[in-house]
């Protein structure tokens, strides 16, 4: 099996350039820090697959120069807070992409919360959004495992308030925007190319199909429904990048979460040609 890996590290997601993207970390503060494997250390590793009777395969990965593909501003038409009074819905603008960026999301020891973009030659990040607590009502605590949807260039994160609980949210330059209830804070997370967005945190593995189809909402008590269900899964790293091919030969191609943890590399098979598998997942490290 040949397998293309993305580079992986913790709060910065690589992607190839026609894929959604996502960025966040396993730590709530989310400050920069260095990654904790190499890219040869992942040239060529067993992997070990689920069930009865594992076996070993080996796959071979190459790391290639890549990059997220983020969009390098919002859009500048002014407030998007075109909000339906009735239903309490809002307009939450899309992040268009002009080229390739990387990019982070991070809340700091103050509690300010920032998306940055990272300055390749330089090593440092530049700031591209600071988003204020008092965006939502209570103030949020802080976000994570922030992504891109590919339907819609929306800015998801998932967003922690104290004493409230774990959100899917979207953002803009000038809002925060209810999604979704999640089952606990997820630290890693991406959108597959129909526009799942998939999110991991220490309790398992969870999705939330279709995302462009809900509705943005101005407050978290305009929600309803509960949270997704929680796969329990082997912990995984801060990132996903997404893989798509027919890793275990079944005939047909398949979607594949890639992520690094420590020394290991993680693929698990979310969904097949007929579409997203039911749980438990197959999976190998």
């Amino acid at each position: 099996v040949q397998l293309t890996l993305l580079w992986l590290v913790p709060f910065l997601a690589a992607v190839t350039s026609h894929e959604p993207c996502g960025f966040g970390g396993r730590d709530e503060a989310d400050c920069p820090v260095a990654a904790a494997s190499s890219a040869s250390e992942l040239l060529q590793r067993e992997v070990l697959t689920g069930g009865a009777s594992p076996k070993k395969m080996k796959i071979k990965v190459g790391v290639p120069d890549t990059a997220i593909k983020l969009p390098s501003s919002l859009g500048s038409r002014g407030s998007s807070r075109d909000q339906d009074s009735s239903s309490g819905t809002v307009k939450v603008e899309p992040f268009v992409c002009k080229r390739s960026k990387a990019m982070q999301s991070t809340t700091d020891d103050a509690g300010v919360t920032k998306i940055q973009q990272l300055r390749v030659a330089t090593g440092t990040y530049e700031d591209i959004l600071t988003i204020p607590t008092d965006w939502t009502d209570p103030p949020f605590r802080s976000i994570n495992s922030c992504a891109i949807s590919p339907k819609d260039n929306i800015i998801h994160c998932s967003m922690e308030i104290n004493n409230k609980g774990s959100f899917l949210v979207r953002i803009d330059m000038t809002q925060v925007a209810f999604v979704a209830k999640l089952p606990g804070w997820r630290f890693a997370a991406s959108f597959d190319k129909d526009g799942n967005y998939w999110m991991y945190g220490e309790t398992g593995l969870s999705v939330i199909e279709d995302v462009a189809s809900k509705p943005s909402y101005s407050s978290l008590e305009d929600l309803s429904g509960e949270a997704p269900g929680v796969e329990a899964m082997p912990t995984l790293g801060a990132d996903f990048a997404v893989l798509y091919g027919d890793l275990d030969n079944s005939g047909s191609e398949g979607t594949y979460l890639l992520s690094v943890y420590k020394s290991d590399l993680y693929v698990v098979k979310v969904s097949a040609g007929t579409g997203i598998l039911d749980p438990p997942y197959q999976h190998w490290v």
